[in-house]
Order: structure tokens, then sequence, then C-alpha cells
């Protein structure tokens, strides 16, 4: 007796098609990975995004330091020129933008100053945090020994 293969045996290649569709598990891995790659890439967006944002605020602490400290030279009169046009310019060369300048009128030679330095990036949406830095310093001459 010759035994022939028929379309339902246990073995045939339909049945095991069948039972795989059935069972519903064909391209979970390829959802649980396409979810893990898209994990890891919002949280890369967000290291990046830190790290920006904590680059600018420490390039807007350094230009404010340095245009309030070359700012209240030139309001004490130790360097010629506008005190905050000398801030300005000095914190445009650290790659800042000044926000404000103010002369002290109580405390000859005080002034303060405050810096921003915008942060870029790539992603659209992004943009829509502000994650600028901002630096704020005063600087003036040292204070009279009072004895």
């Amino acid at each position: 007796m010759t035994h022939t293969k028929r379309c339902c045996d246990s073995d045939s290649a339909a049945r095991r098609i069948w039972s795989r569709l059935k069972s519903g598990q064909d391209g979970a891995g390829t959802g649980m990975v396409f979810g893990l790659v898209a994990s890891g890439i919002l949280l890369l967006t967000m290291v990046l995004a830190v790290v920006t944002a904590s680059s600018a605020q420490s390039k807007a602490a350094t230009a404010a330091d340095m245009a309030a400290l070359a700012a209240a030279d030139v309001a004490r009169g130790l360097k010629s020129g506008e005190p905050c046009n000398t801030a300005q310019l000095l914190a445009a060369e650290h790659g800042a933008e000044l926000s404000s300048c103010q002369i002290d009128s109580t405390h000859a030679g005080t002034v303060s100053v405050t810096t921003r330095v915008p942060t870029v990036f790539v992603l659209e949406w992004l943009q829509a945090f502000d994650l600028a830095g901002v630096g704020k310093a005063r600087a003036g001459p040292p204070p009279l020994n009072q004895n």
C-alpha cells in the first residue's frame, strides 16, 4: 500500500503555515526591535539636548563674567569707552548676546550684565523648548576698607 500525502496531513506545509498565522506571534520580534530602536533614538536626542543646553549655559556664564569685568573697568575709568558698548563687544566675542547692561548709580563703577547664548537643534520640535543659556554677572571696584 502506498501512502500519498494529503494537504491536511499533520506535517504538511499548509498546516504549518496555517498554525503560524493562527498563533499571531510572527512579526512580534520586529515590533519589539522597532520599539527599542525608537526608544534609543529618543533617549539619544534628549541627552543631546541636555548636553547642548549645558554647554550654552556655561558659555553664557563665561561671557557674562568677562563682559561685566570689562564694563566695570570702563565705568571706573581704567579703560576708555562706554561700559555697555564694551560689554556688548566682549559678549559677542564669546558667542553671546548682551540682554541687559545696567550701570549702578549708587555704587560707582559697578555694572550688572545679562547674556544669552541661543541653542541650535537640528530637530524642529526641540526648537519649541527655549534651552538657551543665560548668564548674569555683576562687577565693580573692591570694597573699601572701613577700619
